[in-house]
């Protein structure tokens, strides 16, 4: 396991409603790849006691950024602590996922779960891609706030931004429009398993993310157990361990 690494709230940012921005700076680079991801624990703080996981949105040097939803009391702590205060940190962990190859790729993604796609851009530049984003309404629309709009799809259930309706709506006219040769989805699990279900018999392939399912990020909680289809049959393994993304068809979804 890797050593406690002391960090410090540079910025903190109230994106939307629950959503937030948080800047540290590291006593030492992490030097992550894409796909990992670090934990976050409050010192003094025992309760909670297990340090909590969290995707890395962007990293340059000593600082680190993240992106979270406030849904626990963890972070509803960490979204109550100002610049100056400070953190302990571990990562980076995690099996790092670097994008295949391919003429065209397709991002599909909801929530905070469009962290992950920050530490791609850069590589997807110079690579025919599309992103159909969506989100409950233009206020959460926070990823817009970092990257420009430019090969983003938008969608918002209330119209107040982009189209009107969910990814799901659109996820299958973009994919016969738009012929992506790979799919990189990120979101909720509700999510995930509706897209895994509507290109069930599409051959593009689908990759997905399930960061959502981590618990303590070190495989002691068993709670990001996933079942396995494999050539030697079913087996369990653990996300925080194995890595965050797999082929949709590799993977039994639990129910969310």
């Amino acid at each position: 396991m890797n050593s406690v690494i002391q960090a410090r709230i540079v910025k903190k940012d109230n994106l939307s409603g629950e959503i937030f921005h948080m800047v540290l700076e590291t006593e030492i680079p992490l030097q992550s790849l894409p796909g990992q991801f670090l934990r976050l624990s409050l010192p003094g703080i025992l309760d909670p006691f297990i340090p909590r996981p969290f995707l890395i949105f962007r990293e340059h040097g000593p600082v680190v950024e993240i992106v979270f939803n406030m849904r626990g009391k963890f972070t509803r702590m960490l979204s109550q602590m100002e610049p100056g205060q400070p953190l302990e940190l571990h990562g980076p962990l995690g099996k790092p996922f670097f994008l295949p190859d391919a003429e065209s790729y397709l991002l599909v993604g909801g929530g905070t779960g469009a962290v992950f796609f920050s530490r791609y851009l850069q590589d997807l530049q110079e690579k025919r891609h599309l992103f159909l984003l969506g989100s409950r309404n233009s206020s959460t629309n926070w990823f817009s706030l970092f990257y420009p709009a430019e090969n983003v799809l938008l969608v918002t259930e209330d119209a107040s931004a982009g189209l009107k309706g969910t990814i799901l709506d659109y996820l299958p006219k973009t994919v016969r429009d738009f012929k992506p040769a790979l799919i990189l989805a990120s979101g909720p699990l509700s999510l995930l398993k509706g897209i895994a279900s509507l290109l069930e018999d599409d051959h593009t392939p689908l990759w997905i993310v399930l960061e959502e399912m981590m618990g303590c990020g070190v495989g002691i909680c068993l709670s990001c157990a996933i079942t396995l289809r494999g050539e030697e049959g079913l087996r369990k393994a653990c996300l925080c361990r194995e890595g965050l993304v797999w082929k949709a068809k590799e993977v039994i979804l639990p129910e969310p």
